[in-house]
């Protein structure tokens, strides 16, 4: 699919200059209907990388030797509106991600609409959250993880925290949700506000929305609008940033005041002026350098908080 080509190519003119890491690794996890594929980034001087080794160490303040710490790990959804996105498109990002916030980032490339309807990228993405919950020791890394996740890959990531509480998985111990769409059946008021003129339109939304489903009907399942599950207690600490101008900004409102009123723990980090997909130009001038450095340091105080 073209558009598939031109997002990751875009991704390269607008994502800035790669930041550095210490080990990038391409991984298949097995999944129900076939391997699928994800891409480990680890941070410089963590265990397995250059100046933090296994078995590595390194002088404290006080001059003594010690080893280099497991880092934790964060699981990585790429948007896209279930049609488009992959590991190559938020490559950027995640490598960002890695760097700022000083965690392991395993970016999932699930399955994709139309090819794939639902809700195969969905239990992709709950497998190989599953997964990375029972390797931490093998890959060498902390034994709690965060989910994060961008526009549809919010969806996934706020899907995954819901299946982690109700199939009795590892909760994790944060979710970071960036322009998350948690209801394809919105007609919220930022839908007409933003309709058009900020990046991503109303109408593509919909465009999107027709795509991973294969009964319209099913556009009301928590587990595709995952603001529409009756229950979101017992969720883990959630962090939402989301733009001032896009048609999903009330999804992150509606859902931070449904998961405040269940008692979840809750930040959420406006970031006016902005447009749909903020955190992948980070390229593109100061401000969304700026907006991803603020979501890395809010990653990694959830993470530290564990």
């Amino acid at each position: 699919m073209q558009g598939r080509r031109q997002i990751d190519i875009e991704a390269w003119q607008f994502g800035g200059r790669p930041a550095p890491i210490g080990l990038m690794q391409d991984l298949l996890i097995p999944g129900a209907d076939g391997p699928i594929p994800a891409r480990l980034y680890r941070p410089l001087g963590s265990p397995g990388t250059v100046g933090g080794s296994s078995g590595s160490s390194r002088r404290s303040s006080s001059g003594s030797r010690e080893s280099a710490r497991p880092v934790p790990l964060t699981v990585y959804y790429h948007g896209g509106g279930f049609v488009l996105g992959s590991i190559t498109s938020h490559d950027p990002i995640c490598r960002f991600l890695a760097h700022r916030a000083g965690v392991a980032v395993l970016s999932i490339g699930y399955r994709l609409a139309p090819e794939h309807p639902f809700p195969a990228g969905h239990e992709d993405a709950i497998a190989a959250y599953a997964w990375a919950a029972a390797h931490t020791e093998t890959l060498g890394l902390a034994p709690h993880l965060a989910v994060v996740g961008d526009s549809a890959g919010g969806n996934l990531a706020a899907a995954v925290s819901l299946a982690a509480r109700d199939r009795g998985l590892p909760m994790t111990a944060g979710q970071v949700l960036i322009s998350r769409w948690l209801d394809l059946t919105s007609s919220a008021p930022s839908r007409t506000q933003s309709a058009k003129g900020f990046f991503l339109t109303t109408a593509q939304l919909d465009w999107y929305a027709d795509h991973p489903l294969p009964d319209p009907d099913l556009a009301t399942d928590p587990r595709v609008s995952p603001l529409r599950a009756p229950d979101l207690s017992g969720l883990p600490p959630t962090v939402l940033s989301f733009a001032g101008f896009e048609p999903l900004r009330d999804d992150s409102l509606a859902a931070a005041a449904r998961q405040g009123e269940a008692g979840v723990p809750m930040t959420t980090h406006l970031q006016e002026g902005h447009i749909h997909a903020f955190s992948n130009v980070l390229g593109a001038g100061r401000t969304g350098l700026r907006a991803a450095g603020e979501i890395a340091e809010m990653l990694a105080g959830l993470l530290a908080a564990r």
